[in-house]
Order: structure tokens, then sequence, then C-alpha cells
């Protein structure tokens, strides 16, 4: 990986998804997408298994409408990491607008992490190219 400012395990999804710092991989409607990236142990959150990961998609940053829920996981530590996974089913992309119709050509992602009655702590944002299917 390269040096950079980012967190390793941003690094990883960058590299998943081409290079760009927090650009996750591209959705393409009508194709579940599964990501799965680790995440070190932290000072102050520990392994991350006390909390919930939560991440959402909308059509610009700030805006009240959520187009897209992802489903996250959080798994077993091992060796000073956690893996996480987040997943988007078809089923969940029905409100993802095509962007064959929409020219809406992505989204704007925000995960973030939650343990118990705390507030949410953001992990990571950035955007989400979408693709149309190829398949209809």
């Amino acid at each position: 990986m390269t040096t950079t400012q980012f967190p390793e395990w941003l690094q990883q999804m960058s590299e998943i998804a081409g290079g760009a710092a927090a650009e996750w991989p591209p959705v393409r409607i009508g194709t579940a997408r599964t990501v799965t990236f680790t995440i070190a142990t932290d000072a102050f959150f520990g392994d991350w298994t006390a909390g919930t990961f939560a991440m959402q998609a909308k059509a610009s940053p700030g805006a009240d409408t959520i187009i897209a829920t992802f489903e996250c996981e959080t798994g077993t530590p091992a060796g000073g990491t956690t893996p996480v996974t987040i997943a988007l089913p078809v089923a969940a992309q029905s409100t993802i607008p095509d962007p064959l119709d929409s020219g809406v050509g992505e989204l704007f992602y925000d995960i973030i992490y939650t343990v118990g009655a705390s507030d949410p702590v953001l992990v990571a944002a950035g955007r989400i190219p979408v693709l149309a299917g190829i398949t209809e």
C-alpha cells in the first residue's frame, strides 16, 4: 500500500475501488455488492466489536433522503484487526435511481460506528459510482 494520511483500512477500500481515497467500489444496479475490509484495533474503540457499523447513501452530502441502506457485519478480531463486511443486496437497491434514467451516476455515503446509546462516530465518507445494470 502507498503511504498516505488515510488509515490502512481506508487505503484497502481505496485499492478495491481503484485508487480514489474515499471512493467506494461501484454499485451496479441489479447486482449485489459486498466488500470486506479490515480495521485495526483502536486505542478508544478497541477491536470494534462493542458497537455497530452503519452505512447509508444519499444523492448529495447533507441530503435528507436516504437512498440506500447497506448491511454491516463485524467479524471476529484476529491479529490486531477486525473484518467488517458491508453489503448492498439487490433487494435494497430499489430506491437507487438508474443512471440511464436519472442522469445521476453517483451517491455519497457515510459509515458510522455507534456504541450503545453514545453518539455515532463518523468512520468514513465518500462517493459511490452508480452504474446502470447490463441485464434488465
